[in-house]
C-alpha cells in the first residue's frame, strides 16, 4: 500500500503572499518512488515555517508526513487560511516560484492525475452540475459502495437512493452535500479531503459522518477542515491555524 503524504511540499516564493517558506528542511525519503512522485514506505518529514495569507504556520510537528489510517483536522478562525492550505496541498494554487512534492518539482508532476487517482475531495463551496443524480454518480468514478458502507452511513445511502431521478440542481443543500460525501467515500481513495463537511447536514447525518471519521474503517488518510467540535474530537490529530496561539502547532 502507498503510504502517503502530506509529505508535503517545499515552496519557495509564493504569488500574492499566499505561501512562502521561512527556512526549514525536508526529511529525505527512502525506498522507490511512485511514478507520480509519491513516496512508498517511509513517510516524509517536512520541516517548514510557512506563512499562509501572510501569517506564519509551523508545519513540522503538525502534518508529519501523514500516514494511511490517520485522521487530521485543521481548525482556526474564519479567513485564517484553512481552505487555502488544502488547495496548496492539492496543487490547485499555481504559486509563482519553485514547489516540490518530496524532491520532485510540482511542474514535473501530473497533479490532475494524482488528485483523481489518490484523492477524493469534498469542498466547502459545492459546484452543482446540471445533471441527474444517476449521471453524477456514474461520472464520479465510484468503485462500489457495498453493504458495509451503507451500514456505516445508512442515512446517506437512504438519501441518495431516494434522490435517483432528480436533477442535482433541484436538491437541497443537505441532500447535495450527502451526495458529494457518499460519492467521495464510495471511490475508496487513498486520501479523503473534506472542507466543512458537516455544513447543511442534519443531526443524524452529522453523527454518522463523525463516527465514520473516528472509526476510519478503510484505513484511509483523512484530512478535515471543520469548526464542528464533535468532528474535531473524532480526529487523531489537530492542526490549529489560530495564529494568535503560541506557534500554531498540533
Amino acid at each position: 500500500m502507498l503510504q502517503i503524504l502530506f509529505e508535503l511540499f517545499q515552496i519557495i516564493s509564493g504569488r500574492e503572499g499566499l505561501v512562502r517558506p521561512i527556512g526549514g528542511s525536508v526529511g529525505r525519503r527512502r525506498g522507490p518512488r511512485h511514478h507520480l512522485g509519491w513516496a512508498r514506505g517511509e513517510h516524509i518529514v517536512v520541516q517548514h515555517r510557512v506563512p499562509i495569507c501572510g501569517k506564519a504556520l509551523l508545519v513540522p510537528r503538525s502534518l508529519r508526513g501523514g500516514r494511511e489510517g490517520e485522521t487530521y483536522t485543521i481548525t482556526g478562525p474564519n479567513r485564517c487560511g484553512k481552505s487555502t492550505f488544502l488547495k496548496v496541498l492539492l496543487g490547485l494554487y499555481s504559486a509563482g516560484g519553485h514547489r516540490t512534492l518530496g524532491s520532485v518539482p510540482y511542474e514535473e508532476l501530473d497533479m490532475e492525475t494524482i488528485r483523481h487517482d489518490l484523492f477524493a475531495v469534498c469542498p466547502q463551496k459545492l459546484f452543482i452540475p446540471n445533471e441527474t443524480v444517476e449521471h453524477y454518480l456514474e461520472r464520479a468514478s465510484i468503485r462500489g459502495t457495498g453493504e458495509h458502507l451503507c451500514e456505516l452511513v445508512p442515512s446517506f445511502c437512504r438519501t441518495v437512493e431516494s434522490l435517483k431521478g432528480k436533477n442535482c440542481r433541484d436538491l437541497s443543500g443537505g441532500e447535495y452535500r450527502k451526495l458529494r460525501i457518499i460519492s467521495a467515500l464510495c471511490r475508496q481513495p487513498e486520501v479523503l479531503v473534506f472542507d466543512e463537511p458537516t455544513n447543511d447536514l442534519d443531526e443524524e447525518s452529522r453523527r454518522e459522518f463523525t463516527e465514520y471519521v473516528s472509526r476510519n474503517p478503510f484505513n484511509q488518510l483523512i484530512l478535515v477542515v471543520s469548526h464542528d467540535q464533535d468532528l474535531i474530537l473524532a480526529c487523531d490529530k489537530k492542526l490549529d491555524l489560530n495564529f494568535d496561539s503560541k506557534d500554531g502547532q498540533c
